[in-house]
């Protein structure tokens, strides 16, 4: 029970963190202090986190009783494996970030920025804790659930960003009337689920056809996720922004780099099995 209470409170709490961010409960702002511009951190209400613990540890509590012990365990583990991936896409985004602001004329929001990477980390936990229930004691179809799979990571990547806009859209009158030319902006951030669905089904098929690493299903289902990470970036307005392309074509680059980097991962990786069984054939027991 102490582990799905715990993966319960981590999704709780973030949760609680991000909403604090999205409604300026928490913000990271800038101050002229002494002379300086400084960065300062202010806390106006703590309830959203502290309320986001308390549910944790009710939905954690419940999730164990109610559910069998391969679904609370697929909970746990998916939860950890989601926040593990959320965290790689935050780390590609911030790779984007610093080569935005070394290489053009790019100004950086920390707030807004921390508000998108935490809560890229909080939906990347919840899907990885839905996937982890739903197919936790049932023989998964491998294209088709890892093909959910990465598109939960595209949609984990996108909703942080369509949750402040429409945030802001609603609490700001003023800035409804521009409701036209934001929509262009969340199509060009809904190609990510399509891009990571394809990615993740085109390595699943090519793993499944030309490699014998059926057996390494942890090490495919990276190659997966991987995969599907490069390809989400690629075709993110991020990276059209720091390469600077006027109108790329970000699904199929996305789609071609992500499958590229997630199969070169599993090749790789088999030939390196498929040379130490060999190695270890030829080392007599004498």
């Amino acid at each position: 029970m102490l582990r799905s209470i715990t993966a319960a409170v981590l999704i709780g709490v973030l949760g609680g963190f991000w909403f604090a961010l999205v409604n300026g409960s928490i913000e990271l702002f800038q101050n002229y202090v002494e002379g300086v511009w400084r960065y300062q951190f202010a806390v106006r209400s703590f309830a959203a986190p502290l309320v986001g613990l308390v549910i944790g540890v009710l939905v954690g509590a419940n999730i164990r009783l109610a559910l069998a012990h391969e679904r609370a365990g697929g909970f746990t583990h998916g939860t950890l494996v989601g926040a593990a991936v959320g965290a790689v896409l935050v780390l590609a985004q911030v790779a984007l970030t610093i080569l935005a602001a070394n290489f053009g004329d790019f100004r950086a929001n920390y707030q807004s920025l921390l508000t998108r990477f935490s809560g890229i980390v909080f939906t990347a936990a919840v899907s990885g804790a839905a996937v982890g229930m739903l197919t936790r004691g049932r023989p998964p179809v491998a294209i088709l659930s890892r093909a959910v799979v990465g598109a939960m990571v595209g949609v984990s990547f996108v909703l942080p960003v369509i949750v402040t806009v429409v945030h802001i859209i609603a609490s700001e009158p003023a800035v409804r009337f521009a409701m036209h030319s934001v929509l262009p902006y969340f199509i060009a951030f809904g190609i990510s689920p399509i891009v990571g669905a394809a990615v993740a089904a085109v390595v699943s098929a090519v793993t499944d056809r030309l490699t014998t690493i059926d057996s390494h299903s942890n090490l495919a289902s990276t190659a997966v996720v991987l995969g599907v990470v490069v390809g989400v970036t690629v075709s993110s307005p991020s990276f059209s922004f720091v390469t600077g392309w006027q109108t790329p074509p970000a699904a199929p680059v996305g789609i071609f780099i992500g499958a590229a980097v997630g199969l070169a991962i599993v090749l790789i990786a088999s030939r390196v099995i498929s040379a130490r069984g060999n190695d270890a054939g030829m080392i007599s027991p004498e």
